[in-house]
């Protein structure tokens, strides 16, 4: 796994100008490489799916809280837009799923749940379109911190994960000062009642449909399709 120092030797410079796209370097590997135990962790996207938190799931797990700020409250009720991916919150159970793949990810949503129940706080912007950057910032328990400002959002796609990841435009900020500044201007967005909302109890009530459990009838029936289809 690259270090930040790979990161900065491969850019040419310090890691204040790293290059993180997916193409060279995984976001989502670079969020492994920074992600210490206890450390918290601001997040802002416009998107969140389970396929994301499964990618990262022991760092996740093992840090300590996270505040998730949806940079679109349509992220809170729509899908990941990748488009071969399952999504995220939502289940079209006559959308071609099979029924292996389907609990599958009824179990991980129950687990994603949990972890949300247990460390995560969840707010969003009211207002659609209103902000469109990404920031995964990470706060150590020594006092030190990371910060990775861009494109991507959180899903495995945005995170350089799955067969075609996105290509992204993200940048770690080698400036503690700089780290600072967006620390703080996430503080400010997360503490402005005028901008932004708590959104965690929609999340989890998403989360709850997505891994109720199925009649007996459903899953009869739905073996039968896919074993005759």
């Amino acid at each position: 796994m690259p270090s930040r120092t790979a990161f900065a030797e491969d850019n040419g410079g310090s890691p204040s100008n790293a290059i993180v796209d997916n193409q060279r370097h995984k976001v989502g590997a670079a969020l492994r490489d920074e992600m210490a135990p206890g450390a918290a962790l601001s997040f802002v996207s416009a998107y969140f799916t389970i396929y994301a938190y499964e990618a990262l799931r022991n760092e996740l797990e093992a840090a300590g809280q996270l505040r998730f700020l949806y940079g679109d409250p349509q992220g809170l009720a729509s899908v990941d837009p990748s488009s071969d991916e399952a999504k995220a919150f939502k289940l079209a159970e006559d959308g071609g799923i099979e029924l292996k793949h389907t609990l599958a990810q009824k179990a991980l949503a129950k687990a994603c749940a949990a972890w949300i129940e247990r460390q995560v706080d969840v707010r969003t912007v009211k207002a659609a379109n209103f902000l469109h950057g990404k920031l995964y910032h990470v706060a150590k328990p020594d006092g030190s911190s990371a910060a990775l400002l861009g494109s991507s959002n959180f899903t495995r796609r945005g995170l350089g994960f799955g067969n075609a990841p996105n290509i992204e435009l993200n940048t770690l900020i080698g400036d503690p000062e700089e780290r600072e500044a967006l620390r703080e201007w996430f503080n400010r967005l997360w503490a402005d009642d005028k901008l932004t909302r708590d959104a965690k109890q929609e999340v989890l009530a998403a989360l709850k449909r997505l891994h109720a459990p199925y009649s007996p009838e459903f899953v009869y029936y739905k073996t039968l399709f896919h074993i005759f289809e």
